[in-house]
């Protein structure tokens, strides 16, 4: 093996020697060595020729035309002495060649010198022939490197037969007659310089012919080679597959194109309890398949088999002792070159564990998800069951609040109230908590002003603030600062930011400012002068169930749900909340929210947004509430008539279908989960009715204690107008009454339809 591979890699490495040997630079390599080496050897015909020239013309001609020629070989052969160094040194090969081409020239035009001393030296035309014979001697030397340096040859063969011609030319100009001598020399030299180029021909044809024939002996050896290693390889491979395959932990079925079984491995013994004289022959959906086998699986792996297609697939067999396994089969067909199949190659593995315990995962999420919807049902069915007894609650001391009551009795009235909120802040949260972890908590974005919603939240805590005997001071930008969001979850965050500063803040004062952050986003901060936060309290204060106090003192109350849902939403708006804090000097929370949809117009962004009643309400609005629960029914009563109100009641949603009907209020306050007919349902047979009588709509607002995001869903498909969650403050009631009711004198509502 390893002397197949030395081989292998001793043809390449020649093919790779004889290309570098015969590429441009390698053929100009070995032609200026070569030129050096054969310096003296050339030398010769230029002693013969000094001394005929010493002879026939003179010493000096003689000594002269030696040291001309000697001078040209001696510039040539020294440039090609430095081919070398100048390489490695960066030169260019274009360069040296051009450089090599100008060296030859330049030798090439001193025996041109030394032929023209012989021609001229010598009366008579006496040296005319020698000096052919010379000229011809220097053409030939200088085709024959042709192919190792093609330009500086050409440029040598140039020279040397202009010169001949430039000497006969000057002769006959001379002569001015014809002379048979000339003549007949003219004609030798011609026949000289045709045959020298015939033979200069066939040299350079049969060098190139003989390196090509080289080339593609080398190229063939490599790839015998090349095809004798691989052979071997494919000799060796055969043999570990073989190997492989019997001691493999896979069960290997090889079929004949038939599809019967030809060798099946030791694995496929084990795993089937079937020997190998029991399966050859048959096939394997005959041995294998059980009436649990999917039908649906047998004809996916039949068509692959008749397309020649390979498959991959889980398919439940029966072994020879009755037991159903589960396999994962890979069957692959082995072709010919034509495309025809050899055989086909089944590779089976038991996954009947991995199929239980898949079995057991998809039990423990569908039981995970009952547990997960029954959670659901229940804290919508604890929100629903809490807020109704708090609307009770909370409504009564808001009534209670406006009788003549002592001192005392308006603090503990006003001690209810406040318990009565925080505990509704704290079911708020739990409820958006547990959304935000299902990934059912919607984010609605529309145009909103955020100036003006900023502003607005700021102006809503200034009695917190001014209670505990702090500024509140807020800084926003002049004119409207338009966007697209969530505006009620952007007031949501603010609320519990400022809540939680008023909280935690004993004097001194707290700042709020919007700013923008280029064109795409903007930075809300909160900034107050309260005691601060430790670093470790810091780290994990938006961690779900972590306050800004210790867990033993537990000074402040909370379940510490409110600031991780507010980073959540932050996050979920595409903007993050932030919070820096030292011990001693207040803390500073960074809402950071994107700006999109600047598009919107003031006016727009205005029309969004629910507008409090600066007014009072029509009197004597007739106002049907449907409400099943006599203690609301008994608080909305009062609270609708203390605002000069005319309420009328029904006990459930048909009966709220028939009083409707029989009187068209100007406004319904449904509630949602009611006996007979849901609130849902009345709306929609009313909207029905509406319809086909082509009637103007009645307002109708949903009063439920299921505040969901899907519960807002639901009353948005049903047609209902707007959307009150229980407990209901009686500021929030006549707000919403008077977005959907006609203002006195201009028959037109605040809210669109």
């Amino acid at each position: 093996m390893a002397a197949e591979q030395t081989d292998s890699g001793r043809a390449a490495e020649q093919l790779a020697l004889f290309e570098r040997r015969n590429s441009e630079e390698g053929r100009l390599r070995r032609y200026a060595r070569r030129r050096v080496e054969q310096f003296l050897s050339r030398q010769i015909p230029t002693a013969i020729g000094g001394i005929a020239l010493a002879w026939l013309v003179s010493p000096a001609v003689g000594a002269l035309a030696v040291c001309l020629a000697l001078f040209g070989e001696a510039v040539d052969c020294l440039f090609l002495l430095q081919l070398g160094r100048l390489r490695t040194n960066g030169w260019p090969f274009e360069r040296i060649r051009f450089w090599s081409a100008v060296t030859g020239a330049f030798q090439a035009s001193t025996l041109a010198a030394c032929g023209a001393l012989a021609w001229f030296g010598a009366p008579g035309g006496e040296t005319r022939f020698f000096t052919v014979a010379f000229m011809v001697g220097a053409l030939l030397n200088a085709g024959l490197v042709l192919p190792h340096c093609p330009l500086a040859s050409r440029a040598r063969m140039a020279i040397i037969f202009g010169a001949v011609c430039s000497f006969f030319l000057f002769d006959w100009i001379e002569t001015g007659v014809i002379n048979p001598r000339l003549l007949f020399d003219t004609l030798a030299a011609a026949l000289l310089f045709y045959v020298s180029g015939v033979f200069l021909s066939y040299v350079v044809r049969s060098y190139f012919a003989r390196t090509e024939d080289k080339r593609r002996m080398l190229e063939g050896r490599r790839r015998l080679e090349e095809a004798a290693t691989a052979i071997e390889a494919h000799s060796r491979q055969a043999l570990r597959l073989a190997h492989v395959a019997k001691r493999a932990n896979d069960s290997v079925i090889i079929s004949d194109p038939e599809g019967r079984i030809e060798w099946v491995n030791e694995t496929f013994t084990r795993l089937t309890g079937y020997s190998r004289e029991e399966a050859i022959g048959k096939r394997p959906g005959d041995l294998l398949n059980a009436p649990e086998t999917s039908p649906e699986t047998i004809k996916r792996i039949q068509l692959a088999v008749a397309r020649n297609a390979p498959i991959r697939t889980e398919i439940r067999n029966r072994c020879k002792d009755g037991r159903l396994i589960w396999v994962e089969t890979s069957i692959s067909p082995i072709l010919d070159n034509r495309g025809n199949v050899l055989m086909r190659v089944a590779i089976e593995r038991d996954i009947t564990e991995a199929k239980a315990r898949e079995a057991e995962l998809a039990r423990a999420r569908r039981d995970a998800e009952r547990a997960n919807r029954a959670k659901s049902d229940f804290l919508a069915m604890m929100s629903h069951e809490l807020r109704t007894p708090m609307n009770g609650i909370i409504g009564t001391t808001e009534l209670l609040l406006d009788t003549e009551l002592t001192e005392d009795q308006a603090l503990l009235v006003r001690t209810i109230e406040n318990s009565g909120a925080a505990l509704l802040g704290i079911l708020s949260d739990i409820l958006d908590f547990t959304a935000l972890e299902t990934d059912r908590l919607v984010i609605r974005p529309e145009p909103y002003d955020l100036a003006a919603c900023v502003l607005e939240t700021c102006t809503l805590m200034q009695p917190n603030a001014r209670e505990k005997g702090l500024v509140l001071a807020c800084d926003v930008p002049d004119g409207p600062l338009e966007t697209c969001g969530d505006a009620g979850r952007v007031r949501q965050i603010l609320l519990n930011l400022l809540t939680n500063a008023i909280k935690f803040t004993e004097a001194g004062c707290i700042a709020v400012s919007l700013t923008r952050r280029g064109d795409a986003s903007c930075r809300i901060t909160v900034k107050d002068t309260g005691k601060g936060m430790d670093p470790e309290v810091l780290e994990r204060l938006f961690q779900p169930f972590q306050t800004a106090d210790s867990p033993q003192r537990r000074e402040q109350g909370g379940v510490g749900l409110g600031l991780a849902i507010c980073r959540t939403l932050a996050k979920r708006m595409g903007g993050d909340l932030s919070a820096e804090s030292t011990p001693g000097a207040g803390a500073t929370f960074h809402l950071d929210l994107p700006l999109t949809g600047g598009e919107a117009t003031a006016s727009e962004g205005a029309a969004t947004r629910p507008k409090a009643p600066g007014r009072p309400l029509p009197s004597g609005l007739r106002v049907l509430v449907a409400e099943d629960n006599r203690t609301n029914r008994l608080l909305l009563r009062k609270m609708l008539e203390a605002g000069g109100l005319s309420p009328e009641f029904a006990e459930n949603g048909q009966e709220a279908i028939e009083k409707w009907r029989a009187d068209k209020p100007d406004i319904i306050l449904m509630d949602l989960a009611m006996p007979v007919c849901t609130g849902l349902e009345a709306t929609a047979a009313i909207r029905a009715e509406e319809q086909r009588r082509q009637s103007t709509p009645t307002p109708i607002v949903a009063v439920t204690a299921n505040a969901s995001d899907a519960d807002r869903a639901a009353c948005d498909a049903a047609g209902m107008n707007g959307f009150l969650a229980k407990p209901i403050r009686r500021e929030a009631l006549f707000a919403e009454i008077a977005r959907h009711v006609p203002q006195p004198g201009t028959g037109e509502t605040c809210a669109r339809a």
